[in-house]
């Protein structure tokens, strides 16, 4: 959906002769990102539900990058830095709302799975992969997820002991 977003604006503003068409397709996609990003705070419940209230860091990185993303077009200095080019209040509105729909396609989404309208294939869910795996299943996971952010187990948990530093029994 970010991509189409993208897409679609800046064929639509070439196609309309702006000449500010990188600038509004930038911003589409700085705009379409933080409303995905707070759409898909939980796979099922809605934004509104949640509140913006229930994960403060995130909404205030949110409102930093839109002020970075509104700097990086107003800001003369930052302008040239960048090669943006300021933006109408039409021209901003349509990024917007164009933006925008991503995060309604998200929550629409999730509103017809509440509803029983579409079914989300569980199975594919990394969460739900781990939750249904045997315990070596998820050792094996957590090792190779371990190796390749570049973490080493420790020789306890390497041997398969336990806390109580006694021997892991076989399922």
């Amino acid at each position: 959906a970010m991509a189409a977003a993208t897409v679609f604006m800046q064929a639509w503003a070439l196609e309309s002769g702006h000449a500010t068409w990188q600038t509004m397709t930038f911003t589409v996609l700085t705009l379409s990102q933080m409303g995905h990003v707070l759409a898909i705070r939980s796979e099922h419940r809605s934004l509104f539900a949640q509140g913006l209230r229930s994960n403060v860091p995130l909404v205030g990185a949110v409102a930093v990058t839109i002020a970075l993303q509104m700097a990086a077009i107003y800001v003369h200095a930052l302008n040239r830095l960048l090669r943006t080019s300021a933006l109408s209040l039409s021209e901003l509105a349509l990024a917007f709302a164009v933006a925008a729909a991503v995060f309604a396609l998200v929550e629409f989404e999730k509103y017809l799975v509440r509803h029983g309208f579409v079914c989300r294939d569980r199975s594919r869910s990394v969460t739900n992969r781990v939750g249904r795996a045997t315990s070596a299943e998820r050792n094996e996971l957590g090792n190779s997820t371990a190796r390749s952010m570049g973490w080493r187990r420790s020789a306890r948990a390497a041997a398969g002991q336990r806390r109580d530093h006694g021997p892991r029994e076989s399922r």
